[in-house]
């Protein structure tokens, strides 16, 4: 019989791609991680919302967050004269699972890059009437390129950014405070 795992016991989960990290500094958990707070950070290079989905639905049959931080997209493809169609089905499927678990969702804005154009995406999470985390909004300067210093490798951020998406993530979601390890 499986018993409760206590990694799944955090209040936060946060689910992501490459950009989802506790252990390099230049993702942004691992900041919030080394100011000593308590999350479950499920980071999958390369990873879908699909995957990420089919992870999320197996993680609650054991436990249940608070919380769900969803920050996917950059793997599903770019946007091109709407919203990718794989991310949105996932995206409503994670939607309805928040809902039906009474979990509140809140999702990450999904930076572009010159090789994944995200802004469909981005616009369909800033209409959703759900909270988010606008990553956008500290990674890239007034005319929507990423800020000097900030992007490494035209897709990751480098150290910098992420501490900058980091303060970001505290700034939107503050009751991350409250979760501090013991």
């Amino acid at each position: 019989m499986f018993t409760q795992n206590i990694l799944y016991s955090h209040e936060v989960w946060i689910f992501g791609d490459s950009y989802m990290s506790c252990a390099s500094p230049a993702r942004w958990p691992y900041w919030i991680y080394k100011d000593s707070l308590n999350f479950l950070c499920d980071g999958l290079p390369g990873g879908k919302s699909i995957h990420s989905y089919d992870f999320l639905r197996t993680a609650l049959t054991v436990s249940k967050p608070k919380y769900l931080v969803w920050c996917l997209g950059m793997n599903d493809g770019s946007d091109k004269y709407i919203t990718n169609v794989s991310w949105l089905i996932y995206t409503e499927k994670v939607k309805q699972l928040c809902k039906k678990n009474d979990i509140t969702l809140i999702f990450g804005i999904v930076p572009t890059c010159p090789k994944v154009f995200n802004k469909y995406k981005n616009e369909y999470i800033r209409k959703s009437g759900y909270r988010y985390v606008d990553f956008e909004k500290v990674l890239f300067d007034e005319n929507g390129n990423w800020k000097n210093g900030y992007c490494a490798d035209g897709v990751h951020p480098t150290e910098e950014g992420a501490k900058a998406m980091a303060e970001q993530f505290l700034k939107d979601f503050p009751e991350m405070l409250h979760y501090k390890k013991n």
